[in-house]
């Protein structure tokens, strides 16, 4: 019997490990007065499979009272809420908020996809290369 969980669970390991080869993460950074945005854009083949954004906002450095900052971001994610296959964290702190955004691209649906990166899903997949572009002519820069 323990060999048999044995040889399950490593079946499963394999398979988990198979299913994420061939996936890169590249991470992109953008800095300006008080803030921190730092993307892990994760793709395979050149199609955008999932996206972890997290921005850091110091309040004194960004000029922004706590109060202010919450009600523009809340204004701001009305919509990226919406969507089912993203996931938004917001941890106010006393000096900071730091924002956790994921997208898991592979489970959104095409209008989702539509609306976050502005293509048709029915002629084209999210493009990783594409993407890049986008975010570089945003001021985003690859991290190394």
């Amino acid at each position: 019997m323990k060999k048999l969980l044995s040889v399950l669970t490593l079946g499963i390991l394999i398979s988990i490990v198979l299913t994420a080869c061939g996936e890169k993460t590249e991470t992109f950074e953008n800095k300006a007065e008080g803030m921190n945005v730092e993307m892990d854009v994760t793709y395979k083949d050149d199609i955008v499979t999932h996206i972890e954004q997290v921005s850091t906002v110091n309040y004194e450095e960004a000029r922004l009272d706590k109060d202010t900052l919450k009600k523009v971001m809340d204004k701001q994610l009305e919509s990226v809420k919406k969507i089912e296959a993203v996931d938004v964290d917001s941890k106010y702190g006393d000096e900071e908020l730091v924002q956790t955004i994921k997208f898991d691209v592979k489970d959104a649906d095409s209008e989702e996809i539509e609306d976050v990166f502005n293509i048709n899903p029915d002629e084209e997949k999210p493009s990783f290369e594409k993407f890049k572009e986008e975010l570089k002519d945003q001021g985003f820069k690859e991290k190394e």
